[in-house]
């Protein structure tokens, strides 16, 4: 992944299976982002190992849709 500019303020809202999301994460803080959005099932004890090396990332955990209020009824 080639990512051009300033990624300081790009977030990465991930929803891939755990075996997937370490590597994204660690080509999105490669390339510069720092703000991750982990949604349920993402992560698991491996991730968990990816997020305590990125030391400067910030990272959320939740559904955002239920985070943001969504309701479907």
């Amino acid at each position: 992944m080639e990512l051009k500019g300033n990624l300081d303020n790009v977030g990465v809202s991930i929803i891939t299976p755990p075996g997937v999301t370490s590597l994204i994460l660690r080509e999105g803080y490669d390339a510069g982002c720092r703000h991750f959005y982990l949604q349920p099932g993402t992560y698991d004890a491996d991730t968990e190992d990816t997020i305590s090396s990125l030391v400067d990332a910030n990272f959320v955990k939740g559904c955002v849709l239920v985070d943001l209020g969504f309701s479907d009824s």
